[in-house]
Order: structure tokens, then C-alpha cells, then sequence
């Protein structure tokens, strides 16, 4: 969408289903104020209706929503405008605000939050509260020149590197740790940007980026706080030294047993090493904490799906898909199910029915590069063709192509082979490694590599 088509969208988004009070109070409210409100329900499209969300004003939502859960629709606004950021942009109104709501505030971030009471005197008082919240939220929206503003979304920023950095390294881990052979062949990244961000230059700066923030004295020695030890595991994490970033995360943990990154981090990184029951352990007792968190439900499905424990794994699911039918996670993670299952006709309408696919495409992608490893050439195309069926328009890019073709290569099907990297390259021209292998194919590398 153009930039003049985003300025044409200037009104004050409310989410909040039905014409309740709710959004009565909000849109009178801001009515007075001089906004212009528009009312979405919960069950909107937020990637649809992405251009009204980015005009850069507050973003009201009424906890109380039906159609969807509130925690969801803020989880998604995370991934879609960038982790942390949103919270500087929601303003949450909630009729009552019990214990578990307050955590799963601190969860996600939010920190303007108005309590409305049907009474005239709390009215009054709620309104001032919520003008208040949200010009403070508008104003810092507006200050592109606070020091705190830009450190915290840089924070923000390099987390979100971080993240997609682990992920990928745990992937590539977890193969060589498998099968004790060079991965360097296969593409592993969930999409070509990813690989290319994640690769050489890249991949350097981003460290010593991290670095550079643990370096600032006043998060040096053992007063660090808890995101500083956070990040220092994950650099643990990259440099391939998981018991350090185990002791760190657990540290972190200690340091302050409220920062939610740091548990969920820990839980994945014992996860990733098949100590399942201690990363169950330590996502049920958050769960216990906060049983509305739907997320939660889907990392405890993950944990029991990387176990192998379907049956679990399946419950998991679709209890976070009762509750939220349009979480992108809990779809993707019970498509894996059906996909392992056989029901590839229930895996596609489930990925059919996701924003994004990327987290099933990536799995499909790991395990048939584990068959490959293994020579189990057969199985391996198999499951290329099936994942091929089920995996949305949109996820069948360049790295499904070349991954295939690089299986054919290793079976001796050569010339079948080259088709499928020609086809990578179709999908993207500027596809490296696609390129530098076709060119093994043109020279004939390979049938000297295959006789050797």
C-alpha cells in the first residue's frame, strides 16, 4: 500500500465487538477529543486491515471482546508491527481487571489500561483516565526524538533479530547433531530473506550488535538485569555453548521472576536439548499463573509435538483454538499433526485458515532434510510432495524448490535435479546458492563428486 493511501486513513481505530458501551464510552470519548473512530470487530483481518492500524495513533481494544480474545488480538498486533512496540500504541479499556488479566498485561507489555464502572462518578473518572492514557500513548508515538523511546525500540529491534537468528540455529543444530554431517548444502532459514539476513556480514553484525548493548555499564557484572542475562544466553545460544545460556536463562529467571521472556526462553532452549519434562515444568507454572494466556497453551502443544506425544499435542491445539480460532500458532501446530497423521486434506484447510504458514513450512522443511541426510531418498520426496499439497500458494517459495532438487542430486537423479533448481531460481533470479549449484550440475561437479 503507498504512503498516500495511509495518510487517507486518519481515523481513531476501537476494537470492540457489537455497539456495546464500550465502545460508546471510546467513541464519545474521542469524539470530544476531535478523532474521528472507527469501530473493528475482533474478528477482523488485522493483516487485512493493516493500513488503517499503521496511521500511528493509539489502537483502543476492549478486553471483553466475544468474537476473539483481547490477549490474542494484542499477540498478533506483536508479531505484525514488531514485537514489544505495540504495547506503546494499545490502550486497553477492561470493566474488571482480575489477577491473571494484570499478568497477562505485564506478559505482553501493556501498560495504559483504563478499569470502567458503570456509574456515573467512575465514568467521569474513567474518561479523564482514558483522554489521559491515550494522548500519553499518542505523545510518545509522536516523539521520534526520546532517547528512551528510540533505546526501546532498538531493544526491541535486536530482540527480534535474536529470535529469528535462534531459530534458525537450532534447526541447524539439531541436524548436525543428529547425523554428524555438514549442513551447509541445505537451506534451512523459513525464507530466502531470512538466510541471506542470517548469513555471513549479517549474522556478524548482529552479534556484535548485541554485544555492544551487554557492553553499557550499567548492565555490566552481576547487578545485570534480567534482559541483559536473557540476551547474553542467546548469544550462548548462537555460539553454540546451550549450558551456558541454560545458566544464564536460570538466572534471569531468579533476577526477576516476572520477565515472561526469560522462562519461555529457557523452556525452548531445554526443549531444543529433548529435555521435554523440565520445559513442560516450566510453561505449566506460568500457566498456573495465568490460565488465559493462549500462547502458553500452544508452547505446551509444541513441547509435546517435538516429543512426539501427537495425542498431547492435539489436545493442546485445540484447546488454544477454542479459545482463539484465528491463532496462527495453534492452526500451524495442529496442521503439523494432521500432516504427520495423514490427514493432509485437514492440514491444508488448517493452513488455509492462518495468516502465515512459515512455522509448519519450516518443520516440513527440517524433516525432510533429516531424511536426506540419511539417504532415505524416497521418504524424503514424499514428504516434499505432500508438504508441496497442503502448504499455501505463498510458502511453496525458492527454498522448498532447492531443497528438493538437492535430493534428487544426492539420489543420482541429476537431471531431475536441475529442473528443480531451475525452478528455485524462477521463483527467485537472485537466489545464490540456487545459482552455485546449477552451475555444479552445468559443469558436471556432480558426477565427479557422485564417482569420488
Amino acid at each position: 500500500m503507498s504512503v498516500t493511501s495511509r495518510k487517507s486513513f486518519t481515523e481513531a481505530v476501537i476494537l470492540s465487538d457489537d455497539q456495546n458501551w464500550v465502545w460508546d464510552f471510546a467513541q464519545q470519548n474521542l469524539h470530544r477529543a476531535g478523532f474521528s473512530p472507527l469501530g473493528l470487530p475482533s474478528s477482523v483481518s488485522l493483516k487485512d486491515s493493516r493500513g488503517r492500524l499503521e496511521t500511528g495513533r493509539p489502537i483502543v481494544v476492549d478486553w471483553g471482546c466475544r468474537l476473539r480474545p483481547a490477549g490474542a488480538i494484542v499477540e498478533e498486533l506483536s508479531e505484525l508491527f514488531g514485537g514489544g512496540g505495540i504495547s506503546d500504541r494499545v490502550v486497553i479499556l477492561a470493566e474488571n481487571v482480575l489477577r491473571e488479566d494484570a499478568l497477562y498485561f505485564g506478559e505482553l507489555g501493556i501498560t495504559r489500561f483504563v478499569v470502567l464502572r458503570n456509574r456515573d462518578i467512575d465514568l467521569a473518572r474513567a474518561s479523564r483516565d482514558f483522554l489521559s492514557q491515550w494522548q500519553a500513548a499518542a505523545a510518545a508515538l509522536g516523539d521520534k526524538k526520546s532517547t528512551e523511546s528510540r533505546s526501546d525500540a532498538q531493544w526491541r529491534s535486536l530482540l527480534r533479530h535474536v529470535d529469528t537468528a535462534m531459530e534458525h540455529f537450532w534447526d541447524k543444530a539439531s541436524a548436525r547433531r543428529l547425523h554428524g554431517a555438514d549442513d551447509s548444502d541445505f537451506a534451512t532459514a523459513s525464507s530466502v530473506s531470512a538466510e541471506r539476513a542470517l548469513s555471513g556480514k549479517a549474522y556478524d553484525a548482529l552479534i556484535e550488535r548485541a554485544r555492544g548493548f551487554i557492553a553499557k555499564p550499567e548492565s555490566a557484572g552481576a547487578l545485570a538485569p534480567a534482559r541483559v542475562l536473557d540476551l547474553e544466553a542467546s548469544l550462548f545460544v548462537l555460539a553454540d555453548k546451550p549450558q551456558d545460556a541454560l545458566t544464564r536463562w536460570s538466572k534471569a529467571c531468579e533476577v526477576n521472576p516476572n520477565y515472561h521472556r526469560a522462562h519461555i526462553n529457557l523452556s525452548r532452549c531445554l526443549r531444543r536439548l529433548g529435555r521435554f519434562d523440565e520445559a513442560l515444568a516450566i510453561i505449566q507454572r506460568k500457566q498456573e499463573q495465568n490460565r488465559q494466556s493462549i500462547h502458553l497453551l500452544v508452547e505446551i502443544g509444541d513441547i509435546h509435538l517435538e516429543a512426539n506425544d501427537l495425542l498431547k499435542a492435539e489436545h493442546q491445539y485445540l484447546l488454544a483454538l477454542e479459545r482463539d480460532s484465528m491463532s496462527s500458532a495453534a492452526l500451524n501446530g495442529m496442521a503439523q499433526v494432521k500432516f504427520v497423521s495423514g490427514d493432509l486434506a485437514g492440514c491444508r484447510d488448517l493452513l488455509s485458515r492462518s495468516r502465515t504458514s512459515a512455522r509448519a513450512a519450516a518443520r516440513f522443511n527440517a524433516n525432510g532434510i533429516e531424511l536426506v541426510k540419511t539417504e532415505r531418498f524416497p521418504e524424503a520426496m514424499e514428504l516434499y510432495r505432500r508438504a508441496q499439497f497442503v502448504l499455501p500458494q505463498q510458502e511453496k517459495g525458492p527454498m522448498l524448490f532447492y531443497n528438493m532438487g538437492l535430493c534428487y542430486w544426492r539420489w543420482g537423479r541429476h537431471d531431475v535435479a536441475r529442473e528443480f533448481i531451475k525452478l528455485a531460481l524462477i521463483k527467485d533470479p537472485a537466489y545464490q546458492k540456487a545459482k552455485v549449484l546449477l552451475a555444479r550440475i552445468e559443469s558436471g561437479d556432480m558426477e565427479k563428486t557422485a564417482a569420488s
